[in-house]
């Protein structure tokens, strides 16, 4: 095509080549015409070159318009057939995401969620709890004594209330009651003797016999809920009932005394303070206990492998993705083409070497697209190792269900494919362009995180379709996702967030006139050529 610059300079050679035309040509010949032209406004003129523009622009922005909507159809197919076969088909066949991850972690194992049967084996066979154990360790023997000492003195409080403690009456409390310690799935998780961590002197403290004999093996929390909906309640009651009867036998008499004393005594609770105490115990507690796991080789191997493992998974998830969308994509050419023009591509072919001859074709075709399968399996991979030191982390904190683990892995797929194509866009293409397509891939991803919560919410209404139900889910929901990625891909290029679509529309249309131009010029020459101009013209 002939660029405005060529064009200029064919005009000045046909100018400069000595023509007739522009030699000779008298100007009384053309004298005439221009006074026949004279009474035409050029204002009408004008007006109709601006109607005449604006309808061929009109045109342009149509067939534009008409060429996205082919690609808008094009694109539902493409994201329709990555939907199906990616996210809803082969991630469940390489991947088996289960509630909490593949790793155990402290969190999980106390809500009784173990990722491997070691940890749950180990649970089970934890030993039945010995209270004489725990209360006959060497550090609770030496603090009572400690404590027994200063009693004596007068110089010990009630940890709980911050009274007088009668002698005889003290007694060590284990403010994470050691039943609970002994019992605790973290613990045992992290291999730590209960006994020694219930009898640290922070988890130790003085109290009243009546306080720790009602606290028993109660967590500080329960206990204070246990004294207001109910033990305070019923020794009010108690107390009330028994004033009330009067003329109470010895017997009755000292268990109104008694109940007296206790309701006193527990209404003297100073539940700040023993909620301190136990927030101080428990991060300790749960100090030695996450550092002893988190930093064992248990968990950084179990952590390692488990993250190689999701690595190569997602790796080979997409790779096998990409060639199962060209074989897929080949396979249907193929059957398109064998309707237009039969199976066989001659007479004398045989039917085997028909077959073999297209399915060469499609081999030929996946074959071409193992380059992209490799450079796709690498984000992948990375994608997978990521995406499972995220799970790790968060299940350290709540349990993950499992269809986060595979929210979690397309996130980081997309976030992956985003941060490449910002990082390292491709040659020739703008910061703007990168950001537009890093926008598309992102969204891409939203939809589909969007489809693995509908599928999950789904799941269970599906079961009329009896064992096909979850090949039926997987379909449908890829399509409707597959759909939904295309269109918020065109909504997006309508948005043109960025100026590039507006930019490439423009270059389109100055192309497209730029073409119509040069043809329309070239025509002109090629009509001009015909005639010769020496016998038109008189001779000079």
């Amino acid at each position: 095509m002939d660029s405005a610059a060529d064009r200029f300079r064919k005009r000045k050679a046909a100018l400069d080549h000595n023509s007739p035309v522009a030699i000779t040509t008298p100007v009384v010949a053309i004298e005439p015409m221009v006074e026949a032209a004279l009474p035409v406004r050029l204002e009408e003129r004008a007006g109709q070159i601006a109607v005449q523009a604006d309808a061929l622009l009109a045109e342009l922005h149509g067939r534009i318009d008409e060429e996205k909507i082919s690609a808008l159809i094009d694109s539902c197919q493409n994201e329709c057939l990555q939907a199906v076969i990616r996210p809803f088909g082969v991630a469940k066949i390489l991947f088996e995401d289960k509630v909490g991850g593949s790793v155990d972690t402290v969190h999980n194992v106390r809500n009784e969620v173990f990722a491997t049967g070691r940890a749950r084996e180990k649970y089970k066979s934890n030993k039945k709890y010995d209270s004489h154990e725990y209360h006959n360790h060497d550090n609770y023997k030496k603090v009572n004594k400690e404590n027994s000492t200063r009693l004596n003195r007068g110089i010990v409080k009630d940890s709980y209330s911050g009274g007088e403690i009668i002698k005889g009456k003290m007694q060590l409390d284990h403010v994470i009651s050691a039943h609970e310690i002994h019992d605790d799935a973290g613990r045992i998780l992290a291999g730590l003797d209960g006994s020694a961590l219930a009898n640290v002197s922070g988890n130790l403290k003085p109290t009243s016999q009546t306080i720790n004999g009602s606290k028993k093996d109660k967590s500080v929390a329960a206990y204070l809920k246990w004294l207001d909906d109910t033990k305070i309640p019923t020794l009010a009651q108690d107390i009330a009932r028994l004033e009330e009867a009067g003329n109470l036998s010895a017997e009755k008499a000292m268990e109104l005394i008694k109940n007296k004393k206790k309701l006193k005594e527990l209404q003297k609770i100073d539940r700040a303070q023993m909620t301190a105490a136990d927030v101080a115990a428990r991060k300790y507690y749960n100090g030695k206990i996450n550092k002893a796991y988190y930093t064992s080789g248990t968990f950084i191997k179990d952590t390692a492998l488990t993250s190689v493992s999701s690595s190569g998974r997602l790796a080979l998830h997409q790779a096998i993705g990409v060639l199962m969308e060209e074989f897929t994509r080949a396979a249907f050419a193929e059957m398109r083409d064998v309707w237009l023009h039969g199976f066989k591509n001659a007479m004398d072919v045989s039917f085997l070497e028909a077959l073999k001859e297209r399915l060469s074709h499609i081999a030929a075709r996946v074959q071409a697209k193992w380059r992209i399968a490799m450079d796709t399996a690498i984000g992948g991979g990375i994608s997978g190792f990521l995406s499972n030191l995220i799970t790790v982390l968060i299940n350290t904190f709540t349990t993950t269900k499992a269809h986060v683990a595979r929210l979690l892995r397309e996130g980081a797929l997309s976030l992956g494919r985003a941060f490449r194509t910002l990082a390292f866009p491709a040659d020739g293409t703008s910061l703007a362009e990168a950001a537009d397509a890093a926008s598309k891939v992102l969204a891409a991803g939203l939809i589909t995180g969007g489809g693995i919560l509908l599928e999950t919410a789904l799941e269970h209404h599906v079961i009329v379709f009896g064992p096909l139900a979850p090949y039926v889910l997987s379909v449908g929901i890829g399509i409707t996702t597959g759909l939904c990625t295309a269109f918020a891909i065109y909504m997006l290029d309508r948005l043109d967030l960025f100026g590039v679509h507006g930019r490439r529309r423009h270059d389109q249309i100055m192309a497209k006139l730029d073409l119509m131009i040069s043809t329309s010029y070239d025509r002109a020459l090629e009509a001009a050529a015909v005639f010769d101009p020496p016998a038109l013209l008189p001779a000079p």
